[in-house]
């Protein structure tokens, strides 16, 4: 049947081309492309560009920044510093001569958590005090800011930036072997990462065309989900400080023990506890998530909430019923090796746990002796 069906001799053939990033696993990774865009915008690099990429970015930016686009049309951009993990900012660029600094906050597959970006604004506010100060929301569909004076910038337009200044780049037969790594860069973003991408067109179209078919592969295949499932509760159980609440096919719930003693924990009226941990498995991924979810007494919701608010864990409004304040994703089946990203990110949340316990800290009511 698929012998000689012509969408899948294109997708292989697309799927077949070659890239550094796929081969080496880490295409999807927030650091490495946070990375690559610090090194490919610093003039001081070792690639060659000059400013090729970092003029493109600039003039990208203030098509829609909310100050005078002379400012860095005007700009000495030789002088640049293009500096990583700034007080925790993904990308900080300076340009000293007109006192302007840009903040980038790269997000690929997470979202924005702990209140980062109102965070990073006052630790902008009083290390630049009296410099220009573009805060940027760098996600793949231009996801709006959370920050009031944040502005939005979706990776169509970095993909845009990058290819212009690699036409630049080849056409003045400047960049040398950079210009096939940045080649690579760009073609990982436009084939792999882009929600909208000719793969992801082909795969529909050969799944509308040979849908029973692929659904009984699909139906016979390994279960990465059950997988995934199995290594998080080896995981949760091996750790004595937690309490297992429930566990289903596509959810496990749990809390620290210690918050067995916060006052109200037990109000709950769908769920078994008021603030839970919720590991969610959907078909492509493992998220993990810090619900505020409802209660018999409103005020016991209350509490929590302040108290993740007061400790800015989370900046968002509290809903109705339900209130996420705090998300972390454990793994992307989309990668290899499931057990490995989860014992990777399971190590992270517990390096973030007691910051996320000292926000109910106050709460607990002493220890009887």
């Amino acid at each position: 049947m698929f012998v000689d069906e012509p969408i899948l001799k294109e997708l292989e053939k697309e799927a077949s081309r070659f890239n550094l990033f796929q081969v080496a696993n880490i295409g999807r990774r927030e650091l490495v492309h946070s990375d690559c865009l610090a090194y490919f915008l610093d003039p001081a690099a070792n690639h060659g560009f000059g400013t090729v990429v970092l003029d493109r970015f600039l003039w990208v930016i203030a098509e829609n920044a909310s100050f005078d686009r002379l400012d860095f049309h005007l700009a000495t951009t030789s002088e640049v510093e293009v500096l990583r993990e700034w007080k925790s900012i993904d990308l900080l660029i300076k340009l000293p001569g007109e006192r302007i600094v840009i903040a980038v906050e790269n997000k690929i597959d997470s979202d924005e958590h702990s209140n980062q970006l109102h965070r990073y604004s006052q630790s902008l506010s009083i290390a630049f005090k009296g410099w220009t100060v573009l805060k940027l929301f760098l996600t793949l569909d231009g996801d709006p800011a959370t920050c009031e004076g944040s502005e939005s910038l979706g990776y169509s337009k970095v993909i845009s930036c990058l290819s212009d200044s690699l036409t630049v780049l080849m056409a003045r037969n400047s960049g040398g072997a950079a210009n096939g790594f940045l080649s690579q860069y760009i073609d990982n973003l436009e084939r792999f990462i882009m929600p909208k991408n000719k793969i992801g067109e082909l795969c529909l179209a050969l799944y509308a065309k040979h849908k029973q078919a692929i659904d009984l592969i699909i139906e016979h295949l390994p279960d990465a989900r059950a997988q995934a499932r199995e290594r998080l509760l080896d995981l949760l159980k091996k750790d004595q400080q937690f309490l297992l609440l429930r566990e289903t096919t596509g959810r496990i719930e749990f809390i620290p023990q210690e918050w067995e003693r916060l006052p109200g924990i037990n109000d709950a009226i769908q769920t078994k506890k008021v603030l839970t941990f919720y590991a969610e498995l959907s078909p492509n991924k493992v998220n993990l998530y810090l619900y505020i979810t409802p209660a018999k007494d409103p005020k016991n919701r209350e509490a929590f909430y302040q108290s993740a608010l007061a400790a800015q864990l989370t900046n968002k409004d509290q809903s109705e019923k339900w209130t996420r304040i705090w998300a972390k994703e454990l793994a992307n089946f989309a990668e290899e090796d499931i057990s490995e990203q989860l014992e990777t990110a399971w190590g992270e949340f517990l390096r973030e746990l007691p910051t996320i316990e000292g926000a109910f800290a106050p709460m607990l009511a002493p220890t009887v002796a």
